[in-house]
């Protein structure tokens, strides 16, 4: 069956049933992302120990510990950041900062350095609430108190996704890695109270402490590349629910501020690994709405090359209707520019390239590098 637009010009409208439907998986994907809880006056907020576990950090440490003294409403009774044999002066500037600096040491045979780094500094900590905080994060005034806030309204376990704050180009190119990210848990999608979450994000965890080391804390994936994936079954078997969130407002980061080369090694890292450990159903809706993004793409450019003019308006009206609906799901993500939205089989090819590159290194070779280690997957 098909509809005809112009002399000659058919359009399936099987196909095109297809196209919405996949177009509208996107607002399943992203339906909602919430934010955290804003203080009440008068409820007691636990005490906050922040882990930070650091190798070669220097550059990013500075800006983390000045939003960390700054927090009003609730403040750290300590800063901990971990060394992890750095070659720079993260040790230096984490004592500059106020921060107790805690060497990491040799890591025992089996663990990851960043595992291992948590683990010390979780050993170290005084406060009910253990606050890990990658180093590149930084927080609002008040975000210290909204994440205490969260976790007391709901207890258990809260990871923030933080804002992507982008400030050069090339940066724009992670923008498939945040949406993947983020939408391939699930948690963010109407079904949100019946999916249960199988990965943390990294770089914000909240949990109490007696909570932690009950359930065995970073111990039980101390060999995991990516521990967020694996520290959320951790959890949820010693009986502790999960909560995602959002960071937009409270907790933002600069990613892989280094150049492209460590964005590629950076996601090279375990993105791989990531996917594997993904539910096969989200993995599914993320593909089949990438691949209607491909095909209209693809009808685009057919229509246009065969200098249809009725054909290409069509298309180019549902390619721009694919890249609108990126650019809403980017901004709740980070800062991405409508062009990244605009032209998205740019940074979807990348995608493409760098997760194909952390298949080889994660399943093949079986060996990543980060930070200039080696890391056995």
């Amino acid at each position: 069956m098909s509809c005809t637009i112009r002399r000659n010009v058919d359009i399936s409208i099987p196909l095109v049933v297809v196209l919405l439907l996949l177009w509208g998986l996107g607002f399943v994907i992203l339906f909602r992302v919430p934010g955290l809880c804003t203080p009440v006056t008068g409820i007691n907020l636990p005490s906050v120990s922040v882990i930070v576990p650091a190798r070669n950090e220097a550059v990013n440490l500075s800006g983390l510990l000045s939003t960390l003294r700054s927090q009003r409403g609730l403040r750290p009774i300590e800063t901990i950041v971990v060394d992890d044999e750095s070659e720079d002066s993260t040790a230096g500037v984490a004592a500059e900062g106020g921060a107790t600096v805690v060497p990491a040491g040799r890591r025992p045979p089996g663990w990851t350095g960043k595992n291992w780094a948590c683990h010390c500094g979780a050993e170290r900590a005084r406060g009910e609430l253990l606050v890990f905080l990658d180093a590149d994060t930084r927080l609002s005034s008040d975000g210290l108190a909204r994440l205490a806030a969260t976790w007391y309204d709901g207890r258990g376990v809260v990871s923030v996704q933080p804002w992507h704050a982008t400030v050069r180009l090339y940066e724009q190119f992670s923008a498939f890695f945040n949406l993947v990210l983020v939408g391939a848990l699930g948690v963010f999608s109407p079904f949100r109270r019946w999916v249960k979450p199988v990965g943390l994000f990294g770089p914000c965890l909240v949990i109490a402490a007696e909570d932690y080391q009950s359930a065995g804390g970073h111990v039980g994936v101390r060999g995991r590349v990516m521990e967020d994936m694996f520290l959320a079954v951790t959890f949820q078997r010693a009986g502790l629910p999960v909560r995602l969130f959002g960071g937009r407002g409270t907790i933002e980061f600069r990613m892989y501020p280094a150049g492209p080369g460590q964005m590629v090694e950076g996601w090279s890292k375990g993105f791989a690994t990531g996917a594997g450990r993904t539910s096969i159903l989200w993995l599914v809706i993320m593909v089949a709405w990438i691949t209607g993004s491909i095909d209209t793409l693809r009808q685009l450019v057919t229509a246009s090359v065969a200098n249809e003019p009725a054909a290409t308006f069509f298309w180019a009206g549902l390619y721009v209707a694919f890249a609108a609906q990126l650019f809403w799901m980017l901004r709740r993500l980070g800062r991405f520019a409508w062009y990244t939205s605009l032209f998205y089989p740019v940074p979807l090819v990348f995608f493409i390239v760098v997760f194909l590159r952390s298949l080889y290194l994660v399943v093949v070779r079986r060996r990543v590098r980060w930070k200039g280690r080696d890391i056995t997957s």
